[in-house]
């Protein structure tokens, strides 16, 4: 009796230490779920189709080069690999395909534009275009939409000529959802660059050589011999973007400027870091990496570019005080945009948007020239253009990326006159 007693004791202690494993088992699996190994898209949707295809080839891949981290059309940035199922993460955002760039002068403008009108053409949008040329109106009055060609649409998608900066002018002829976005230049590089290509040594009958330096000792003297060509001379951006001529000396009015132009453009890029303003473009518009891919065009050679010392760097800080408001302003409101979009971030997409670049360049550059005729410049200055690899003539976007901006203006006129008149016929 006694031995069926302990066989019973004993029976019942090994399942009491079976019941516990099962129990502390059961609890581990319910606080450490299984490694699971991710496919993670930084951003938007993909298509259904596009899924399907990453899903059957997850597994054979370590890394890949990301898209738009919010694009449809999506690559994958991270790679981890589920044993049991693979899960796809994603965002969601909609190409845009409405912005006013506003284009400034001497600030790279010419590069952003030429990406506007590879998208623009790519995509078959409405343009707001001049006449002729490459200027909406003239360099004095505002825009409005009696200085633009017109076409039998209510609203376009894209205005990116030069012009001068009038909000309302802009969103009468604008889709209303419009993005609006400037870029613009520390003032000592951009003054020194708009005074040699405006040859404002010509306007104020000076030496070449000492043009800048001799208007500086004496800038209030020379500016009022300027007659029309003045406006530029003082603030040129401010006066770009809409401030009259008689308030670019008052504070309070550019102060005021400023405020209102704060509201008005969703984002400000700036020259000195262009892809990174590129980056937080594409980001705003969720387009693909290489829909901001670029060449540098309309650029001096660097034979033209003048020296600034420290002294004159001064002197043009001082007597253009309203565009180091305006550049110190959306230097901050810039760089706040950065923090917001991530640093690390950041790092790696503008790595990806110079790999893709120095890509296009070799595949597509034989040579920089400074002797295209197809490209206006001031007597005197170089500008800097490029010479196509043979093999390169036969790709269209080799040809879109090195098109200036004068001819590639007139294509984009005749595009849309040609579909305009089809569907009228």
């Amino acid at each position: 009796m006694s031995f069926v007693k302990q066989g019973i004791r004993a029976g019942l202690v090994v399942s009491s230490l079976v019941l516990c494993i099962l129990l502390l088992y059961s609890y581990h699996n319910y606080l450490t779920p299984p490694v699971r190994f991710k496919l993670h898209i930084t951003g938007s949707s993909t298509s259904d189709k596009q899924n399907s295809k990453l899903q059957e080839r997850w597994h054979d891949m370590a890394e890949v080069k990301l898209k738009h981290p919010d694009s449809k059309n999506q690559s994958i940035s991270s790679l981890s690999l589920d044993e049991s199922q693979e899960t796809v993460e994603e965002n969601h955002c909609t190409p845009r395909s409405n912005i006013v760039f506003f284009k400034m002068h001497k600030c790279s403008s010419s590069t952003v534009q030429n990406i506007l009108f590879r998208y623009g053409e790519e995509h078959k949008l409405d343009f707001v275009l001049p006449k002729k040329g490459n200027y909406l109106g003239d360099m004095y009055g505002v825009f409005n939409k009696k200085v633009m060609m017109k076409f039998p649409v209510k609203k376009y998608n894209i205005l990116c000529h030069h012009t001068r900066f009038s909000y309302r002018g802009m969103a009468e002829v604008m889709k209303s959802d419009a993005v609006y976005t400037t870029i613009i230049r520390n003032p000592v590089t951009m003054y020194e660059s708009l005074f040699t290509y405006s040859n404002f040594d010509s306007l104020y009958n000076l030496p070449r050589n000492r043009a800048l330096e001799l208007f500086l000792e004496q800038p209030e003297h020379y500016y009022s011999l300027a007659h029309g060509g003045k406006c530029k001379a003082r603030n040129p951006m401010l006066f770009d973007l809409g401030l009259e001529e008689a308030l670019l000396s008052d504070r309070l009015k550019i102060k005021k400027k400023i405020q209102l132009l704060v509201r008005q453009f969703d984002l400000v890029m700036l020259t000195e870091y262009f892809d990174e303003s590129l980056i937080l473009f594409r980001d705003l518009m969720c387009w693909e990496m290489d829909d901001i891919i670029y060449f540098v065009l309309n650029a001096r050679n660097k034979s033209s570019v003048k020296a600034v010392s420290p002294q004159m760097a001064d002197k043009i800080r001082q007597w253009n005080f309203g565009d180091v408001q305006l550049y110190n302003t959306f230097n901050r409101t810039f760089w706040k945009k950065v923090e917001a979009f991530g640093h690390e971030r950041m790092r790696q997409e503008v790595a990806q948007l110079r790999q893709r670049r120095e890509f296009f360049e070799k595949l597509c550059i034989a040579e920089v020239v400074s002797e295209d005729y197809e490209v206006w410049r001031p007597p005197g200055i170089d500008i800097d253009s490029f010479k196509l690899k043979p093999e390169a003539m036969e790709n269209r976007t080799c040809l879109r990326m090195a098109q200036t901006e004068l001819p590639y203006s007139d294509r984009i006129r005749e595009i849309q006159v040609q579909r305009y008149r089809r569907e009228k016929g």
